[in-house]
């Protein structure tokens, strides 16, 4: 065949080509396959420690006022409903804390205190996580999701099965492709911890994904990690301090008085979870320089107890949101140049 040489032709031939290439990159740029453009560029670019998301503190949490309210002063920090998981989903929140109690059944059940705050959206911790699961395989192509997990049963109570238990749990609802683990941030290093500046997976590779963490600290903490002192097998990352081998994920609650220390760290690699505001306390008052100070500092999981999508605090109208009402954005402290607010997550209304 002669090559084509009409002029006007060959541009309509050039044009073809062209608009054939651009589907393909269309194509090619949604891991989802569900008709969301993901730019590839970016999701090469960032990575998840690189982005920053808003959640809700107590995320199964449904307000007991109504029968504790005249039983203990602790009860008015109480008083919030939060949406199902699912819900919260919906709306683009992408981080989550379940309290768990290991109770005479054998099962971890969700919910605050026995007795005193026991009412929960869902109600063991595999039913939450199967909440969690199904909205994510619904909605493929969502930013990471972190699920933070308080362990409120006595290390002593637990004991080594205890712990295991958490992983068999996470692992019985979720595949393990599904999970971001510390074995996937640690690589061939021979620490978590030495892994931290270059280990996280790009933001294409977390996407559809969930993360969890721990939030105890303390002896909890310690049951965990002992024979897994960088989480070798482990599916929770564990609240560290720097030196630690297992420090990759760091739990500073205080993001006014701990601004500096958060903006350090979330320059060298670690995530980091803070909170915008605390016990009703902020919220009551309209009092906003800890939710903007744990915005500025760059800590990638923000917690709440009122995310714009539900009711405000009725005292004040306080309700947190990134300016723009989302609820996942570029980290403002160590996301490159190639970050795009408003793609951190298609998925997100």
């Amino acid at each position: 065949m002669r090559p084509v040489g009409h002029p006007v032709l060959a541009l309509a031939v050039a044009g073809l080509l062209a608009a054939g290439a651009a589907a393909c990159a269309s194509d090619d740029a949604d891991p989802s396959g569900a008709g969301t453009t993901v730019p590839v560029a970016m999701d090469d670019a960032v990575a998840l420690n690189q982005i920053q998301v808003i959640g809700s503190h107590n995320s199964y949490h449904v307000s007991n006022f109504d029968r504790i309210g005249g039983l203990s002063p602790l009860a008015a920090t109480l008083d919030y409903t939060h949406d199902p998981l699912p819900e919260q989903l919906d709306e683009g929140l992408r981080s989550f804390e379940l309290d768990v109690f290991r109770q005479d059944d054998g099962e971890y059940h969700v919910l605050h205190f026995p007795d005193f705050d026991p009412i929960s959206t869902c109600d063991l911790f595999t039913d939450c996580l199967t909440e969690i699961r199904d909205w994510s395989e619904a909605n493929p192509g969502h930013a990471p999701v972190g699920v933070l997990v308080e362990v409120k049963t006595p290390a002593a109570e637990l004991g080594a099965a205890g712990m295991d238990q958490l992983d068999e749990d996470i692992r019985s609802v979720f595949a393990e492709d599904a999970l971001i683990t510390p074995d996937d941030v640690r690589g061939d290093a021979a620490t978590l911890a030495e892994a931290v500046p270059e280990g996280w997976p790009t933001l294409g590779n977390s996407r559809g994904r969930v993360m969890f963490a721990m939030d105890n600290g303390d002896e909890v903490r310690d049951l965990y990690t002992d024979g897994h002192p960088s989480l070798e097998g482990r599916v929770l990352f564990t609240p560290s301090e720097e030196g630690r081998p297992d420090a990759a994920f760091i739990k500073l609650n205080d993001p006014t008085g701990s601004l500096a220390d958060i903006e350090r760290l979330v320059a060298a690699g670690f995530v980091v979870r803070t909170r915008a505001d605390a016990d009703l306390l902020n919220a009551q008052n309209g009092d906003t320089e800890d939710r903007e100070n744990a915005f500025a500092s760059g800590a990638q999981w923000i917690s709440t107890d009122y995310p714009a999508t539900e009711d405000p605090a009725p005292s004040s109208g306080y309700t947190v949101a990134f300016p723009d009402g989302s609820f996942a954005r570029c980290n403002p402290v160590v996301a490159p140049a190639a970050c795009v607010d408003a793609e951190v997550d298609p998925t997100a209304p």
